[in-house]
């Protein structure tokens, strides 16, 4: 099933024949996944934020090493970007090398359009494949959450492979605090690894059954959740000992896991076009040295006082700069220097007069105007902020936004993949990034 990095024999981990009786997709998972008793699965769905989901997809793959099972990975599903209905969904593989991932942890990985056929996929063939409804019985996280109203959290994945779900809550022992710290919904990693056998997933069934709920279809039946196939409804909120573990540096998560989530050739190659376009490079020639920028704005107005105007909680065009200044200072200070004049920016801010703000800063001070590549016409509305993922990953040095999740993944990646230096921007208040 899996082996530990460095005691690796020379079998492809890419190659999943022998997890699936069909060797592809199939109609119904049930019937495709492997009966051999070696081979036991686990997955969950995505429903916060396309980045967020990428973090959740990690603590599938680290809890699975854990629990010596295959995850299933499912597509990524639209929040900031669009509807299922207007957008899609977006295939992990499509952003993510997992052949290279799954030889380099040594552990198999699938995705759910290897194992069933989505809903799609039959209107896409008028017919030609077919995907039938399944009953299956999942643990939620989330029901047990303050904010939930006794529901499990919605996501679209679930639909999309015709799955109609029966949810059990975890016990409430299995918030960090162990049930002590009311109102707490972040929930112990080590907790719902343990659900991955028999003594202890009876234990929590037991407790839990009266709080089952019904299939989602409305039929009324209560399923217990799957032995073979461990499925979770959210992995978000999770730790190990902690909130927010992904800004502690003893997090597992990024070293184990994120650190080998590199972007497919596919993808990589089409923003290194785009890059190469911006700074006026011909092909085959490399890509000029430059500082990537992240300033996440729009929605994080709601986390502002409310006594307190958006530009004054938000950093400003100049700590930014400030920050962006003191990494090109670092970067020529090494003992190979790198001198990164050019600033390339990415925001989710929409207002003209912020982005005049920001070509005020200087010529090197540029961005890609999605808008004028025709970004959407020509990949849909995913890739915007995926290939703005991947020019920030490309920086010989990085600037974001403290309490991004955007912002902290890519300063990991250009931290880790280019031993490259980054730093994060303070906000909330008035000269918050004072330093």
């Amino acid at each position: 099933m899996s082996a530990r990095p460095g005691l690796l024999s020379q079998k492809d981990f890419s190659n999943n024949s022998e997890l699936l009786n069909n060797q592809t997709a199939a109609p119904r998972f049930q019937d495709n996944l492997s009966n051999s008793p070696e081979h036991k699965f686990v997955t969950a769905w995505p429903s916060s934020g396309w980045t967020n989901d990428v973090i959740s997809a990690i603590y599938l793959i680290y809890m699975a090493s854990l629990m010596d099972r295959i995850p299933i990975i499912p597509p990524f599903t639209p929040s900031h970007v669009g509807s299922i209905g207007e957008v899609g969904p977006l295939e992990f593989g499509d952003v993510f090398d997992v052949p290279r991932l799954a030889n380099e942890l040594g552990m198999h990985i699938l995705e759910w359009h290897e194992v069933k056929h989505p809903s799609l996929a039959v209107h896409m063939t008028e017919g030609g494949v077919r995907s039938e409804v399944e009953n299956i019985g999942c643990w939620s996280t989330w029901a047990s959450s303050p904010f939930s109203n006794g529901q499990p959290r919605h996501s679209e994945a679930p639909g999309l492979y015709n799955l109609d779900i029966s949810y059990t809550p975890v016990p409430d022992s299995f918030t960090l605090s162990e049930g002590y710290k009311k109102g707490q919904y972040y929930l112990s990693l080590w907790s719902l690894v343990s659900l991955a056998y028999r003594g202890t997933r009876e234990w929590a069934y037991g407790l839990q059954s009266p709080k089952t709920l019904p299939l989602a279809s409305g039929t009324g039946e209560r399923i217990a959740p799957d032995e073979k196939l461990l499925c979770f409804d959210l992995l978000y909120y999770i730790g190990l000992a902690n909130e927010e573990e992904w800004w502690k540096d003893y997090a597992p998560y990024w070293p184990k896991i994120g650190v080998h989530l590199h972007w497919t050739p596919r993808l990589l190659e089409l923003a290194e076009g785009y890059l190469r376009r911006h700074f006026k490079v011909k092909n085959g020639e490399a890509i000029p040295p430059f500082i990537s920028v992240h300033v996440r704005r729009a929605d994080f107005a709601g986390w502002c006082p409310s006594n307190m105007n958006s530009e004054a909680c938000f950093a400003s065009t100049g700590d930014y700069a400030k920050r962006v200044q003191e990494v090109q200072t670092l970067l020529r200070a090494q003992s190979i220097p790198i001198d990164a004049r050019a600033v390339l920016v990415t925001s989710d801010e929409r207002d003209p007069e912020w982005w005049e703000e920001i070509s005020e800063l200087g010529p090197g001070w540029t961005w890609v105007d999605h808008g004028t590549e025709k970004t959407v016409e020509k990949y849909g509305k995913w890739y915007p902020v995926v290939l703005d993922a991947v020019f920030q990953s490309l920086g010989a040095g990085f600037v974001g936004t403290d309490r991004s999740t955007m912002s902290l993944l890519s300063q990991l990646r250009v931290e880790s993949w280019h031993n490259g230096i980054g730093a994060l921007v303070r906000w909330g208040s008035p000269n918050a990034d004072a330093h």
